[in-house]
């Protein structure tokens, strides 16, 4: 596989994130990711069905009300740790989407900057709460 290809190897993963545990097995089997390009198989991922997806959608859920116990500007710190992390692994991530969707390497960094943006933008807007 090309994870060789990757500054950072903790960025590949092969599971689906469920409740901030990497679910690698399912009792639905897997399915293959390839490379667009080569046909060459990436990972095998786990079929997640309507029992993962609704144990998900609970698993959000009560992370959303925790999230929003938590004071804004702590909020803001997260989410700007979060984007200096995707900065410093822009590179890492852009060769991952280049691999999974055949994107050209200069669109997918274009891609990572993009995202970056709004987290910047989110982690200033968390600082101003609004509403109640």
């Amino acid at each position: 596989m090309s994870i060789e290809l990757l500054n950072d190897p903790s960025l590949w993963r092969q599971g689906a994130l469920i409740n901030g545990e990497w679910v690698e097995q399912t009792p639905h089997g897997k399915y293959a990711v390839r490379n667009p390009a080569n046909g060459e198989v990436l990972v095998e991922l786990p079929v997640c069905k309507e029992a993962q997806a609704e144990f998900a959608i609970e698993s959000a859920h009560e992370a959303f009300t925790r999230w929003s116990k938590v004071p804004a500007k702590q909020r803001a710190d997260i989410i700007h740790q979060w984007y200096r992390l995707v900065v410093e692994h822009k590179e890492d991530l852009a060769t991952l989407i280049t691999l999974e969707e055949g994107k050209p390497l200069s669109e997918a960094r274009g891609e990572i900057d993009y995202a970056a943006s709004f987290l910047q933008w989110f982690a200033e807007e968390a600082k101003r709460v609004r509403g109640g």
